[in-house]
């Protein structure tokens, strides 16, 4: 039955069909918030639709609800055709967690830096959500300074600040939350911060001897060794214990994505390998992957790995 069946067609006491599919979503667990916002309809209004007794009364609000319903089965049956292969490992992940590990158990500061693609964050999300009092904060381009820096610690632990309060109150409410926790805060694309923002950094973690993880490109390393820069960050490298380096994906990481996808023919295997070799490594082989199963009707095969790189690479 075609979802808009129900919109102004249901007759006085019923439910349309739309609201019936929308309340078993809800029964099923989920947020009725999550729904009004993504359906478009403010929170008054979804409430109102739902408890009409027929859609004739709220035919906007029915057409807005008939549109997320089909755009959500659109959603799952994009899903269904793509397999959620979780967290593998893999050796370079393993080297990752091995940083991690260290810095968290002896309270030391350590650096992970490479290319684009090789699973640093997806390992950093792992281990912040497999260990206790783990955190990972992200830095963006408009964190560089050190107040918008703090900000992204703070909201990394779960801690609020007002957004007034100045940068000093933030270090001392990072400082008084992890103090004792034996806890680790692993800092992401942290070649976007200033000097003076990896310098707050070193602080939090002397004043707290709190592992922190340095996380980045090889332009982070680069602020490190580089001879006009040294002098700026003498401190912060002699704290750094541990310094992780991944610039290229192993053949044993590459095995390990292309088994955990269930690849198995030569030919598929021996394409994806070039592939890694490209800028982007192991992300470029995941994005290909998902696409060549949605074109390949779940079906990953040689013809659908070339029509997924001719979408992928915006070829005619």
């Amino acid at each position: 039955m075609d979802i808009t069946d129900g919109v102004g067609g249901a007759q006085p006491g019923e439910v349309s069909a739309v609201r019936a599919e929308v309340q078993r979503l809800i029964e099923e667990g989920e947020l009725q918030t999550t729904i009004a916002k993504e359906a478009g309809i403010s929170p008054s209004a979804f409430n109102a639709g739902l408890r009409a007794r027929y859609a004739a009364h709220n035919g906007e609000i029915e057409r807005k609800l008939a549109r997320y319903v089909e755009s959500r089965r659109g959603r799952e049956a994009t899903v269904a055709l793509i397999p959620d292969v979780g967290y593998f490992e893999t050796p370079t992940s393993k080297k990752i967690m091995l940083a991690l590990g260290y810095a968290q158990q002896t309270g030391e500061m350590a650096e992970v830096y490479g290319a684009p693609g090789m699973g640093k964050t997806e390992t950093a999300r792992r281990y912040a959500a497999t260990h206790p009092n783990a955190w990972l904060a992200t830095m963006a381009p408009d964190a560089a300074s050190i107040g918008r820096c703090l900000e992204a610690i703070c909201d990394a632990i779960g801690i609020s600040t007002n957004d007034a309060a100045g940068a000093r109150r933030k270090a001392v409410a990072v400082q008084n939350h992890v103090q004792r926790s034996k806890g680790l805060i692993i800092v992401d694309e942290a070649q976007h911060l200033q000097d003076a923002a990896l310098e707050e950094i070193r602080s939090i973690h002397d004043a707290t001897r709190i592992g922190i993880v340095l996380m980045g490109s090889h332009v982070l390393h680069g602020r490190f060794t580089a001879k006009k820069r040294i002098v700026n960050t003498a401190q912060l490298t002699s704290r750094i214990g541990i310094q992780i380096k991944v610039l290229m994906p192993q053949a044993d990481d590459i095995a390990a994505l292309l088994d955990a996808w269930g690849v198995k023919g030569e030919t598929e295997r021996r394409m994806l390998i070039e592939l890694a070799k490209l800028p982007g490594a192991l992300r470029n082989l995941d994005r290909t992957l998902k696409m060549a199963s949605l074109v390949g009707n779940g079906k990953i095969n040689v013809a659908a790995l070339k029509e997924a790189r001719r979408l992928l690479e915006g070829a005619e």
